[in-house]
């Protein structure tokens, strides 16, 4: 019978108990953690596709479109954008103000995001060396100071102009260094090229400038042109 007062007793944790839980524990990270390590590569190779998809679409505008074009990255947001040159009269007649319609002419050019390109936001992956015909023009590698704490580079932009050969592009993004993978891809446009290429890394160490191909004639278009 237990006298009026008196406090159970606690019984501390055995030692099969505790090493039971350490056990349970290990087995769970151990299937977990791959699980969280494969997602995060997946996401960084979707975003790998993302940027050969928006370079394409740069040399794709760029063959059809008398406009300046340009690949621009934003270090606030993390973001590669396509962007395109208007003049702010039509930037204003684009939003609907009126306030100056006679001075188009004498009208600045501004860079403004292409309408209908979705820009690549990076979150599983960082920009690592962005080169344009082998010059760095970016990238946390690339030894160029950053603008914004946090971020995988600081800000650059290529421009391809009407009047100019555009450049050799080549983008290297690759898993952050805090994560335990060293995934990496390269995405390359070359001069000539309609579609920009993709190639996975198992390092960031393995980036090679990209070589100019032969163009096929054939494929575009000028088999009959004199060259």
């Amino acid at each position: 019978m237990k006298s009026p007062g008196a406090h159970p007793v606690r019984h501390a944790f055995t030692m099969v108990e505790v090493v039971v839980v350490i056990i349970l524990i290990t087995v769970l990270g151990a299937l977990v953690l791959p699980r969280m390590m494969s997602n995060g590569i997946r996401e960084a190779e979707q975003e790998a596709k993302a940027l050969r998809m928006l370079l394409t679409t740069l040399a794709q505008r760029d063959s059809i479109s008398g406009r300046a074009l340009a690949i621009e990255f934003d270090p606030v947001n993390n973001r590669v954008e396509l962007m395109v040159q208007r003049s702010d009269a039509e930037v204003d007649e684009a939003s609907g103000s009126a306030g100056g319609a006679s001075t188009a002419v004498a009208a600045s050019l501004l860079w403004k995001p292409a309408p209908l390109v979705r820009p690549v936001t990076l979150s599983a992956s960082e920009l690592r060396q962005v080169t344009a015909d082998a010059r760095v023009v970016g990238g946390s590698d690339a030894g160029l100071p950053s603008s914004s704490a946090g971020s995988s580079a600081g800000s650059w932009r290529i421009e391809v102009r009407q009047s100019e050969p555009r450049p050799a592009i080549s983008i290297l993004i690759a898993r952050p260094e805090r994560s335990s993978d060293s995934h990496a891809w390269q995405i390359d446009l070359l001069p000539g090229q309609t579609s920009a290429s993709i190639k996975g890394l198992e390092s960031p160490s393995l980036w090679r400038a990209p070589e100019a191909e032969s163009l096929d004639l054939d494929a575009t278009g000028m088999r009959a042109g004199s060259w």
